[in-house]
């Protein structure tokens, strides 16, 4: 009897094993109309859909779950989303566009932000953080916490914030342009070379201030005006020279020079040569080697600070020059062959006189622009010397276009 029930129950159970596979054929793939399977059945597996679901089939219904969007791993069902504040969960793909919607990332990059501090430092932070961090001096560029340094003689680096007053105390600049010059030639060409190079050109003839258009035949006076500047009498004698397009020479005194920049910038910017006449005029005769050099450095530092180019040319104080001057200054010494003596006379009927009685082509004529008497005398010098067919140039012209180059520990008071 026993054998018989046992017999029975064994009948029973492939009866409906084999009904549910025959019920499975037909039915759609769900969590409700799946066959029950047990999870330890070796002949079993668990699927998953993306969007939880989970079931255990026979491996034969494998491939027919897998082609209608179910999985053999829970990973390929399952992502990992990411919120700006550090936080991570794990989500089944079809929840993904909700996550999304809210703030959430599939990327760990996308919530990430490298950060850079100014001596270098850099760290990786989530989104949420930057504000802080950039409270406390920190960057989201790169390029904001570096900055490119240029040397004279035109190597560039590029630098931490922190390291910049390191390598500006050791000679380099922060600006290209203040490494580099931009040079004339005679023929009009121009060239912007490194601060290193500029000696080399300047001994070749190239120039730091471009050559007008002048006409070689026809007669030239050189205007040069010491001491100065002035604003009054200087703005006044610089207004006579742009109304008749004419140019002059101006050498100034260092301490004045350092408190009108803009009235440098308005000379070079109409084409007047700027000369050096010392830093507060004593007689350099007088004067040691290293003094003089002091005098003429101290006077190009502030000229070029204020135009971007040194003088080419000295104007030594009353004149006054002995074997150490024209050793020592390493330009060409500009003296004159009219004095019109106005800083005597103050007088502007004299200065005119004197200017005007006796000017021939190629004359160096002195004038001061300091006192008013000399800008009103000035203004009917200028127009005067054109009606006579005079061109009115700067030194450096006068040299250019009457062949007589100039040289460094020489003196020249005219062109004739």
């Amino acid at each position: 009897m026993k054998k018989f029930v046992y017999n029975i129950l064994i009948l029973s159970l492939v009866f409906v094993t084999l009904l549910g596979h025959i019920q499975s054929k037909d039915i759609p793939f769900s969590a409700s109309t799946a066959p029950v399977v047990s999870a330890f059945d070796a002949d079993s597996i668990t699927v998953y859909a993306p969007d939880g679901r989970e079931l255990v089939v026979y491996n034969s219904e494998l491939q027919t779950y897998k082609n209608n969007g179910w999985y053999e791993n829970k990973s390929d069902v399952t992502k990992t989303m990411y919120a700006p504040d550090g936080r991570e969960i794990l989500v089944y793909l079809a929840e993904v566009p909700a996550y999304t919607s809210v703030g959430w990332y599939e990327n760990k990059a996308d919530v990430i932000k490298t950060m850079y501090a100014p001596d270098g430092r850099e760290i990786s932070v989530y989104l949420a953080e930057v504000p802080a961090y950039i409270s406390v001096g920190w960057y989201e560029n790169k390029a904001d916490v570096t900055k490119t340094l240029y040397a004279p003689d035109g190597r560039e680096i590029l630098v931490y914030l922190a390291d910049v007053a390191a390598y500006i105390s050791l000679g380099w600049y922060e600006s290209k342009n203040d490494v580099t010059q931009t040079l004339y030639a005679p023929d009009g060409r121009q060239i912007v070379v490194y601060n290193s190079e500029v000696e080399t050109y300047i001994a070749l003839g190239w120039r730091y201030t471009p050559i007008r258009s002048l006409d070689s035949s026809k007669p030239m006076v050189a205007l040069t005006f010491d001491d100065g500047p002035r604003p009054q009498s200087t703005g006044r004698i610089l207004n006579t020279l742009e109304a008749y397009n004419s140019c002059a020479t101006f050498f100034v005194v260092g301490y004045l020079a350092a408190s009108y920049p803009d009235i440098l910038r308005r000379m070079d910017s109409m084409g007047c040569q700027i000369g050096n006449h010392t830093y507060n005029h004593p007689d350099l005769s007088k004067l040691s080697a290293y003094g003089i050099t002091s005098q003429i450095s101290r006077t190009d530092a502030i000229v070029e600070s204020a135009v971007g180019s040194v003088p080419t040319a000295i104007r030594p104080p009353y004149g006054s020059r002995n074997s150490i001057v024209i050793n020592t200054c390493d330009k060409p010494l500009i003296l004159w062959s009219i004095d019109t003596l106005d800083w005597k006379s103050r007088n502007a009927a004299s200065v005119i006189n004197k200017a005007l009685a006796s000017v021939s082509d190629g004359d160096i004529i002195l004038m001061h622009d300091l006192y008013d008497s000399t800008a009103a005398a000035v203004e009917t010098i200028v127009p005067e010397l054109i009606s006579r067919g005079f061109q009115l140039v700067t030194v450096d012209e006068m040299s250019y276009y009457k062949n007589r180059p100039m040289s460094a520990h020489n003196a020249y008071s005219s062109f004739k």
